[in-house]
């Protein structure tokens, strides 16, 4: 395994802790100009990233004091 492979295990752990965590979790989507954040399943991230781990950035989320996950 090589330093980037490594980094980006430890990224998915991050975000892994967070989705426990989280109480809902909200992703942004484009609709025309503008955009809104609607609720996802925990289940489908966790698949996603279990299916292209190394397209997720833990920079792109964020975990509130109100306990919500926000993907950007």
């Amino acid at each position: 395994m090589n330093a980037f492979e490594k980094w980006n295990k430890e990224q998915n752990k991050e975000i892994t802790k967070m989705l426990a965590k989280a109480k809902h979790v909200f992703g942004w989507v484009m609709l025309s100009q503008d955009g809104l954040y609607l609720e996802l399943k925990k289940s489908s991230i966790r698949q996603g990233m279990k299916d292209s781990p190394m397209s997720y950035d833990i920079n792109q989320f964020d975990l509130r004091t109100d306990g919500n996950l926000y993907i950007n």
